[in-house]
């Protein structure tokens, strides 16, 4: 079989399936291929990078919230509570101040806590705007939030100058009702994501204040009388206990206070028990008040209390059984207006007091208390209105 032979002036197949571009296009097309790939690649870039700044942001977010949690379950004590919150709440990058407000039983504004940038009194302005946001808050039982409040006719008068900085009021609600405002405070305008980031965090921080708060109710019940709201017996065995081994143990000196109110009987049977309760109410307090924030004052018994008065020798000890007798005697007139008794008060109270000391007196809480409460017999028996310790 024949092949043809290669005719020069037949177009070669191969050759004529290519279209040749001129000379004179190559270089603007591929100009624009490439500009059109780069503005792509560009576009890409873009996308990227702002979805890994937004991912980098809820990662941020995601760690404080779990600090938050963490940390937020870590206690039941507000007095450890509320630093805890202001420490992960100071970590948020896009918020430079904030403040906790509540009502107090008076209906006014008080402050919880706040930043040590707001308490400066260049800043004063930022804390009346957030007082009235929060109370704005309050009022409709919603977040509110204002940007650029400066530019707010309603908040004008506490600015020298107009900026961009906003304010955002979250409530917190328990019982279907707001008793607290966090109100955070920003350089710049808030974005939605920050916004929904503040919420959640606010969330967070009223179940844990609200826990607390129903904890510390509880333990307060627990270990506290419900006529004196001084701590009760039970609570007083168990910290005598504690007291004297914590002294055994460093060699320091404990004294306790046995007090009785003189004819409390008399009170009960003349005036009525509602007046009793009065009379066992005011001595609480007033004793309450006469004593250091150290020492611990118990309700021991019908009209008994007990003071534990740690690192007190016998002396130190009596002192302060005088100015505690001395008080409720001094204090103790018009006891009509001051109990509001539709009978006349004709008398005044008195207490009598017995003192006992750790070491000299006994080793024992048996030995102690029973030396404190002999003391206190010696008292009455000898008038009444004294303290003894013999």
């Amino acid at each position: 079989m024949k092949h043809p032979e290669n005719n020069p002036s037949m177009p070669n197949e191969a050759d004529s399936s290519q279209e040749k571009i001129p000379a004179d296009l190559v270089d603007e097309t591929i100009v624009n291929q490439l500009k059109e790939k780069m503005l792509e690649l560009e576009q890409s870039f873009l996308q990227v990078k702002d979805q890994n700044r937004l991912l980098s942001e809820r990662l941020e977010e995601t760690s404080i919230l779990y600090k938050i949690a963490a940390l937020l379950n870590s206690t039941y004590d507000t007095h450890r509570l509320y630093p805890i919150i202001q420490n992960m709440l100071s970590e948020i990058s896009f918020i430079d101040q904030f403040v906790l407000f509540e009502k107090d039983q008076q209906g006014l504004m008080i402050v919880d806590f706040m930043t040590e940038k707001t308490k400066d009194k260049n800043n004063r302005n930022i804390l009346d705007v957030e007082k009235e946001i929060a109370e704005s808050v309050m009022r409709i039982q919603k977040e509110e939030y204002v940007p650029k409040v400066s530019h707010e006719k309603n908040y004008q008068k506490f600015f020298d100058k107009k900026n961009d900085a906003c304010v955002f009021g979250v409530p917190f609600v328990s019982n279907k009702k707001v008793n607290k405002v966090l109100c955070f405070h920003s350089s710049r305008d808030l974005r939605e994501n920050e916004k929904e980031f503040l919420r959640l965090i606010s969330n967070e921080t009223a179940t844990a204040v609200e826990r607390a708060k129903i904890y510390q109710h509880t333990l307060e019940i627990s270990i506290k009388d419900e006529l004196t709201k001084v701590f009760n017996r039970r609570y007083f065995n168990d910290r005598v206990f504690r007291e004297l081994h914590r002294a055994k143990r460093y060699k320091r000196e404990l004294s306790l206070i046995m007090i009785d109110i003189d004819h409390f009987k008399d009170f009960n049977d003349t005036y009525g028990h509602h007046i009793g309760d009065e009379v066992l109410r005011w001595v609480a307090k007033n004793i309450g008040e006469s004593i250091r924030d150290s020492d611990i004052l118990a309700r021991y018994g019908g009209e008994e209390f007990v003071i534990i008065l740690t690192e007190t020798d016998k002396r130190g000890a009596f002192s302060v059984g005088e100015k505690v007798r001395k008080n409720v005697e001094d204090l103790s007139t018009d006891l009509t207006h001051m109990f509001k008794s539709s009978i006349p008060i004709s008398r005044n109270i008195t207490v009598s007091l017995g003192v006992s000391h750790f070491p000299g007196d006994g080793i024992t809480v048996e030995e102690l208390i029973g030396r404190a409460d002999q003391n206190l017999y010696k008292a009455k028996a000898g008038g009444r209105n004294q303290v003894n310790f013999e």
